[in-house]
């Protein structure tokens, strides 16, 4: 054997060794690290398939306080009620600057007053002008009766007297005539006269309680029983919450009063989710600003035309959950996370999903202690669990991270075990379990 041939047969047992060594190292290496990765035990049971998604509180019925459209002029808020009072129907609100309002009211007021006064004047005085007038129609009558009765006492008088009482007579029947016409002119007259007076009252009584209108519509009170929520209007700085101060424009929203007897969340869901949720599934509820207790709902609306998210082309849909029962701690505005429950698996096995991984075409996990990869099937899944539906057996555990990954190349921080969270409804509707 020459030594060229002798050197290179070292060279390649070097070599060879040197493999042997790095293989001895690498599998070292991921043993050493085995013992430390966290896993977690396969479990069969009751699995729920759910969507998570955050969404705010608010009120099912409300209404809206407006600046009345009665009021002439613009006025100035001088007091309100503050913000986040619950208030019943009825109660105090807004109150505008009444000094306008209050004067004109007064003005006309006394209009009414004076004019009233007309009326009873006219009245009284129409009925003393025609008492005095009926008194001459008696004394006309008197005198008619008289100069008729002479007039028959004279039929065998000297033709020269019965001529002159004839005329008399004439005289006296002119005079009742004229005295009745009067009568009956006047009354013309005076019912004319009245009907001014009264047309003028009334004209006057209808400004008066217009007016008065006026200025009980600068005091604002809750149309229904809810809470005290502040609008946002335009001023000077843009649009910021109404305050004492502001001079808003006539029929502008103010305020707005939820009734907090009934409650919803509304909420977005992804254009890829959606198809999953429909109306009455059932929906777990957390409160951020209450911890304590869980609340509960249904799915009441669903739309059907979609929303494009702020600054993003991706496509949302707005849902609505009905909350179960009442309870006066709940707030619109409250930030709320949700769990849709879409489905419900009686019997399922199931791992977390940072279990699962996909390599070379295929879905595998990782057994923990050997690190032996093992190809599954997967079924449904939630935001924390993967239903298995083959390759794995219920006790097996698997590894929480890619075993053959340098604990550096995933962040350098081993992942925790998954703390299983349990969830039941405790009253009303039907009960359930939330498992992830």
């Amino acid at each position: 054997m020459s030594i060229q041939s002798l050197f290179q047969q070292r060279r390649w047992l070097v070599l060879a060794g040197a493999s042997v060594v790095v293989l001895i190292l690498f599998f070292w290496n991921i043993g050493s690290q085995s013992a430390d990765i966290a896993s977690y035990e396969a479990e069969a049971g009751e699995f729920i398939v759910s969507i998570d998604t955050k969404g705010e509180l608010v009120a099912l019925n409300s209404q809206s306080v407006n600046v009345p459209r009665s009021i002439r002029s613009n006025v100035q808020i001088v007091r309100m009620a503050p913000e986040g009072d619950v208030v019943k129907a009825g109660d105090f609100l807004v109150q505008f600057d009444q000094t306008q309002a209050r004067q004109k009211f007064e003005e006309e007021n006394n209009e009414y007053l004076n004019a009233l006064a007309e009326l009873e004047s006219k009245k009284a005085s129409i009925a003393s002008n025609t008492a005095q007038l009926q008194s001459a129609l008696q004394t006309q009558k008197y005198s008619h009766e008289q100069a008729k009765l002479r007039y028959e006492q004279m039929k065998f008088e000297a033709e020269a007297k019965r001529r002159e009482q004839e005329i008399n007579l004439r005289k006296a029947e002119l005079a009742l005539k004229q005295a009745e016409e009067k009568i009956e002119a006047q009354k013309k007259i005076d019912e004319a006269d009245l009907e001014k007076a009264r047309l003028q009252s009334e004209r006057q009584l209808l400004q008066k309680q217009e007016a008065e209108h006026d200025l009980q519509s600068l005091t604002l009170t809750a149309p229904i029983d809810g809470l005290v929520v502040y609008k946002e209007i335009w001023g000077p700085s843009g649009r910021a919450k109404v305050k004492v101060g502001d001079t808003p424009w006539r029929g502008m929203p103010l305020i707005e009063i939820p009734d907090l007897s009934v409650m919803q969340v509304k909420t977005s869901v992804n254009e890829v989710d959606v198809s999953r949720v429909a109306k009455g599934q059932q929906v777990h509820i957390k409160l951020d600003a209450l911890p304590d207790p869980d609340f509960y709902g249904t799915v009441s609306q669903v739309a059907t035309l979609a929303s494009r998210k702020r600054n993003s082309n991706i496509k949302e849909f707005e849902v609505y959950v009905l909350v179960d029962g009442s309870d006066p701690r709940l707030k619109p505005g409250m930030s709320a996370s949700l769990e849709i429950i879409t489905d419900k698996i009686d019997s399922a096995m199931y791992v977390p999903l940072e279990s699962v991984f996909e390599k070379d075409g295929k879905t595998i996990v990782y057994l923990a202690g050997s690190n032996k990869p093992v190809e599954v099937q997967v079924g449904q899944k939630n935001a924390d669990y993967v239903v298995i539906k083959s390759g794995l057996s219920p006790g097996q555990r698997v590894c929480l991270r890619d075993p053959t990954l340098p604990l550096e190349d995933i962040g350098g921080e081993e992942p925790k075990p998954i703390e299983k969270k349990k969830k039941k409804k405790e009253s009303g509707g039907e009960g359930f379990m939330i498992i992830g």
